[in-house]
């Protein structure tokens, strides 16, 4: 699944993959603020089922751009005997 949405002048693009969610913040105006990185980060791990360790998600900041990647772990099969 793959969401965009705006804050401002800021694209955010959530991407949803089983082994991973991903966090993208463009803005092609200006750089963005520390402030406006926790603010986004913080909505989208709300809007989890189950909120992720730190040491599960990793920021990349480049020029006008941030990425945060969120490790998920599989659910153990319950089913198999």
């Amino acid at each position: 699944m793959v969401k965009v949405y705006t804050a401002g002048n800021t694209t955010v693009v959530f991407t949803v993959a089983p082994a991973h969610d991903e966090i993208l913040m463009i803005n092609k105006k200006r750089a963005l603020r520390p402030a406006e990185v926790e603010e986004i980060k913080k909505y989208f791990l709300r809007k989890m089922p189950e909120q992720p360790n730190q040491e599960d998600i990793n920021v990349i900041h480049e020029n006008g751009l941030v990425e945060i990647s969120i490790k998920k772990y599989p659910k153990p099969d319950i089913t198999a005997v």
